[in-house]
C-alpha cells in the first residue's frame, strides 16, 4: 500500500538583501505558492559600518515543512508494521524557464521547534513580515519563538548527556610540593590543595577546601588512600552545595584504584570545563570534562540514538540535472517520531554541506507549495509498505508450501469467528485446520493474521500454511486418478476439533502451465464506479484470468484458470503523464492482495485528486523483467 499525505503546513526562510539596502530577516511567506530553495554570492551588497560592502556578501533560504503522521499512527494497529516501512518526502520542480542550479546535494532533518506557517506571499521584496522567518521560528501570545540560530541552521543529535572528567594520582614525587587543582561545574569553581597536618579534608571557604595527607603510605599503595582523600573533599564541598560535581569512590566497587571519576551534576555542554592544576607534575594528572550534551542549542536533529544504535536523521539528495524533483528517504526520522523518540515538528531543507558555504551563487531551485493550485504537485510525504495478502486458495501447488487465508464476513464487515463457547477466535494458533481428501488427512494451526507493529491482529481474517506431498501414497493415488488436480477439504475448527467454524473445498494443482503466454492474460475490474470522491477509500476487486488455455475436453465445463503469480499496479494522471504511484518491486507496495479467485487493492483517500481522471495499469514480473498488462482502466475523480 502506498499512503499520500499532503503537507499540513510549509515555507521557507531567507536572509535576502532588498535593494542593497537591508536584509529581510523577519519576513514570511507561508502562502506562497513556492518553496525557494537558493544561495547568492556576492550578488548583493548591504551597509556595514558605514561601508557599502559586496565582498564575502551571501544570502541563503532554507525549506521548512511538515506532515501530519495520524493515518500512520491509526495504521500501525491495523496493516502496518513500522520496522518494515519506507517514508520518502517527495518536492515537484515547478523553476521552468530559470537558470536552475544543479550538480548540488541538499539535506533534509527533522526540527526541533515548531514553526508557524505565517501568511506572507510576496517572494519579490518580501515586505510580509511575520513568523516563520529567518528569526523567528513562531509567535505565540505575546512572546516570540526564536531559532537557537539565525535560519534555524544550528543541528545536533539528540539526548542529554553529562560531562565526566578524570583525576589520576601518578606517582610520590610530586606530592612534595604544593599541588592544587580548581574544578568548575558550569557555575561554581572550588580549589582543592594539600593538608599535610590531617586526614580528613576541611573547608576554607566556599570557594576553597583542603583534602588530608597525613599518615599516607608509601607508593604504590599511597596512590589509592589519596584518590580517597581527594575524593573526600570533593565531597565536601558537594554536600555544602558549593560544587555540583559528583566524585566516585576510588575504593568501591574494588580497591586500589588510583584515581576518582567526576560527573558533572547538570547535562549539556557547560560542563565541558577544564580542570586547572599548577604543581601537579609526578603527583596528579587531570583529565578534562568531556562529552556534556543537551538539545537546548539546536534547532534540527542530525542523528539520535535506536537503543544502542546510533542513527543518522538526516537525508540528503543530490540534483544531477536541472529539472530533478526532490526525494529524500525520510524512513529513519519518521520511524523515530512514530516510536515518540523526537517530536514531529517537521523538516529542514537546506544545502549541505560546503554547498551552503562556499563561494558560488544557486539561485533559485524552486518547488511547488502546499498553496499551488495543481494539487498533484504538492508536496507529498509518501508511505510504502507491502499490505497485500496472498492465498494460495485457487492456484495450490502440490509439493510447495502455501497459504491459504479464511475472510469471514458479516455482511460487508469482518468479524472474528465465535468458537462453542461464543468467544471470539483470535490469538495465534487460535485454531486447527484438517485438510482431508478420501483416506488423506493432516491437520496444521491456523492464526489470526498479524500485519501490524503494535500486535494487534487483522479481525475476522486467519491464515494458515501447508504443503501436500507427492511421496504421499494417498496423493500418488489422486494424481493418477486425476493428473492436472484433485480436490481437498478444508475444515476450519476451534483449537479443540469440536467445532467446525467453516467448510470449504479447494483444487490442488499436480504441475503448472508449461509456458505461461503473458498476453493471454485478460484482466477485468469487477466493481469499477463511473467516478470516486477525492476523500473516499478505493477498493476495487480484479479478475484477471488465462484466455486460450488448451483444455481437455470435459463433460462438466471447468472455470477459468485465475492467473497464478504476483500482480503490481500503477497510477498516472490522464492529462499530464505525471505517475502517481509507480510500480514498486522493492517494498512491494504495489502488489495486489488476493483472495480465492480475486485479486485487490485498496487507494486511500486523498492519493487521487478532485478534478483529475486517471490511468490504472497492472504488471507483472516476467524472468526478472517488468510486463505492463494491455488493458487502461479510466479512474474520474470529482
Amino acid at each position: 500500500m502506498q499512503l499520500l499525505i499532503t503537507a499540513s503546513s510549509d515555507s521557507y526562510i531567507t536572509d535576502k538583501i532588498i535593494d542593497n539596502t537591508y536584509r529581510s530577516k523577519n519576513s514570511n511567506v507561508g502562502h506562497a505558492s513556492s518553496l525557494d530553495l537558493f544561495k547568492l554570492f556576492e550578488e548583493s551588497g548591504i551597509v556595514q559600518g558605514g561601508n557599502f560592502v559586496t565582498e564575502n556578501i551571501s544570502e541563503i533560504s532554507a525549506i521548512l515543512i511538515k506532515f501530519d503522521y495520524e493515518k500512520i499512527h491509526a495504521l500501525t494497529s491495523s496493516i502496518l508494521d513500522i520496522r518494515n516501512f519506507k517514508a520518502s518526502l517527495e518536492l515537484t520542480d515547478i523553476s521552468s524557464g530559470l537558470q536552475k542550479p544543479f550538480n548540488f546535494s541538499a539535506l533534509c532533518s527533522p526540527l526541533k521547534t515548531g514553526f508557524e506557517e505565517g501568511f506572507g506571499i510576496d517572494v519579490n521584496r518580501f515586505d510580509d513580515l511575520g513568523s516563520v522567518n529567518f528569526i523567528t521560528a513562531s509567535y505565540f501570545g505575546n512572546s516570540p519563538v526564536l531559532w537557537q540560530s539565525e535560519g534555524a541552521s544550528s543541528g545536533g543529535g539528540t539526548g542529554n548527556v553529562k560531562a565526566i572528567g578524570r583525576i589520576t594520582v601518578v606517582g610520590e614525587a610530586g606530592w612534595g610540593g604544593n599541588p592544587t587543582f580548581s574544578l568548575n561545574d558550569g557555575t561554581n569553581t572550588v580549589s582543592f590543595s594539600k593538608n599535610v597536618a590531617s586526614e580528613t579534608p576541611s573547608r576554607t571557604n566556599a570557594t576553597n577546601y583542603t583534602f588530608g595527607l597525613q599518615n599516607v603510605p608509601a607508593f604504590p599503595a599511597g596512590s589509592s588512600i589519596i584518590a580517597k582523600r581527594i575524593f573526600d573533599a570533593i565531597v565536601l564541598a558537594k554536600s555544602n552545595g558549593e560544587l555540583n560535581i559528583t566524585a566516585s569512590d576510588p575504593l568501591e566497587p574494588e580497591v586500589d584504584v588510583s584515581f576518582v571519576d567526576l560527573t558533572q551534576d547538570s547535562f549539556g555542554p557547560n560542563g565541558n570545563t577544564q580542570i586547572v592544576s599548577q604543581n601537579s607534575a609526578d603527583a596528579f594528572e587531570p583529565t578534562n570534562f568531556s562529552g556534556g550534551y543537551d538539545e537546548t542549542h539546536i534547532d534540527f536533529y542530525t542523528s539520535g540514538s535506536n537503543g544502542a544504535q546510533v542513527v543518522d536523521y538526516g537525508s540528503s539528495f543530490v540534483f544531477s540535472n536541472p529539472n530533478d524533483n526532490a526525494v529524500f528517504d525520510i524512513t529513519t526520522a519518521v520511524s523515530a517520531s512514530i516510536k515518540n523518540i523526537i517530536s514531529n515538528n517537521g523538516f529542514r531543507i537546506s544545502f549541505s554541506g560546503s554547498f551552503a558555504t562556499d563561494n558560488k551563487t544557486r539561485f533559485v531551485k524552486r518547488f511547488a507549495s502546499r498553496h499551488v493550485s495543481n494539487k498533484n504537485i504538492v508536496p507529498v510525504l509518501r508511505i510504502m509498505f507491502d499490505s497485500s495478502e496472498l492465498d494460495s486458495s485457487s492456484n495450490f501447488y502440490i509439493d510447495r508450501t502455501n497459504k491459504v487465508l479464511l475472510r469471514n464476513y458479516n455482511g460487508v464487515d469482518l468479524k472474528n469467528l465465535i468458537d462453542q463457547s461464543g468467544a471470539e477466535v483470535v490469538g495465534s494458533d487460535c485454531g486447527r485446520l484438517v485438510i482431508s481428501s478420501g483416506s488423506y488427512s493432516q491437520t496444521v494451526n491456523f492464526s489470526q493474521s498479524l500485519k501490524s507493529s503494535s500486535g494487534d491482529r487483522l479481525t475476522g481474517v486467519y491464515e494458515a500454511s501447508f504443503s501436500i506431498s507427492s511421496n504421499d501414497v494417498s496423493v500418488k493415488k489422486a494424481i493418477l486418478k486425476h493428473p492436472e488436480s484433485f480436490d481437498v477439504k478444508l475444515q476450519w475448527k476451534t483449537s479443540d476439533l469440536s467445532k467446525i467454524l467453516l467448510e470449504e473445498e479447494i483444487k490442488i494443482l499436480n504441475h503448472g502451465v508449461e509456458r505461461l503466454d503473458l498476453s493471454t492474460v485478460l484482466m477485468k475490474i469487477d466493481n469499477l464506479k463511473k467516478s470516486y470522491s477525492d476523500s473516499e477509500n478505493i477498493e476495487l476487486f480484479i479478475s484477471s484470468t488465462i484466455n486460450g488455455y488448451n483444455h481437455k475436453a470435459k463433460k462438466v465445463s471447468s472455470s477459468p484458470i485465475v492467473f497464478p503469480g504476483v500482480i503490481h499496479y500503477s497510477i498516472r494522471d490522464l492529462q499530464t503523464g505525471l505517475k502517481v504511484i509507480d510500480y514498486d518491486l522493492d517494498m512491494n507496495s504495489t502488489k495486489l492482495s488476493k483472495y480465492k479467485d480475486k485479486f485487490s487493492l485498496s487507494i486511500s483517500p486523498g492519493t487521487l485528486k478532485s478534478g483529475h481522471v486517471y490511468v490504472l495499469n497492472f504488471s507483472t514480473l516476467e524472468n526478472g523483467n517488468v510486463f505492463v498488462f494491455d488493458e487502461d482502466f479510466i479512474l474520474r475523480v470529482n
